[in-house]
């Protein structure tokens, strides 16, 4: 979203709330903003939608979303990451990844962190030619770039976060995983993954390039 828009949006609905403004002057406002953010921020269409069936609901679903677009704004801050970064051959692995940054902005993380770790786990078939192991093998090994130091770090970092994603119900459910107790556990795990997957991804683009130039 682009930061200048969400703002100047912001700042219209609160000063035509604050100024009694008619209601048909909120529903262009509102209308605006999904038309604008909707994408982004699809709860949005549910403000609009509940207006349109629903008098007397268009100041409340006004202050929604100007409650939505500040949370947005300030989950967008957050994630110092830009999603064309993570774009490599892989049609399915850009999805999670782009659904993951999504609910990650909608305040969802425990989704969001879901969706990063299915993005993980797919890129590890990257190299369709090699069975899952291989597979990874092939990975750190580019990744590393012949350095034996830095492949164990590489290494022991997706041993670990694959322990993580078996031990705890990020993936998976089951009576025997460890439940995830608050926000801020889910954001460490959703960023230490997504670290790893952006020096992957890097180095993937990094090798297309170069192979295509």
């Amino acid at each position: 979203m682009n930061k200048r828009y969400v703002m100047k949006t912001i700042a219209e609905l609160q000063y035509d709330l604050e100024n009694d403004y008619t209601e048909t002057k909120l529903f262009d406002d509102i209308s605006r903003a999904e038309k604008l953010f909707g994408k982004d921020v699809p709860a949005i269409h549910d403000c609009v939608e509940e207006v349109q069936h629903f008098n007397g609901t268009i100041r409340r679903n006004a202050q929604i979303v100007v409650d939505l677009l500040e949370v947005a704004l300030s989950e967008q801050a957050s994630l110092s990451y830009d999603l064309v970064d993570f774009q490599i051959d892989d049609h399915e692995f850009n999805k999670l990844v782009e659904q993951a940054f999504q609910y990650y902005k909608e305040a969802r993380i425990d989704t969001a962190t879901e969706k990063i770790w299915d993005a993980f786990e797919r890129i590890k078939t990257f190299y369709k030619q090699y069975d899952k192991k291989g597979s990874i093998t092939k990975l750190i090994d580019i990744v590393s770039k012949n350095n034996a130091e830095y492949r164990e770090m590489v290494e022991e970092e997706f041993t670990s976060l694959t322990k993580r994603g078996n031990d705890f119900r990020i993936r998976h459910h089951e009576t025997n995983k460890k439940d995830i107790c608050c926000k801020e556990h889910y954001d460490y795990l959703f960023h230490r993954c997504i670290a790893v997957l952006r020096l992957v991804t890097s180095v993937l683009r990094e090798n297309s390039l170069n192979e295509n130039g």
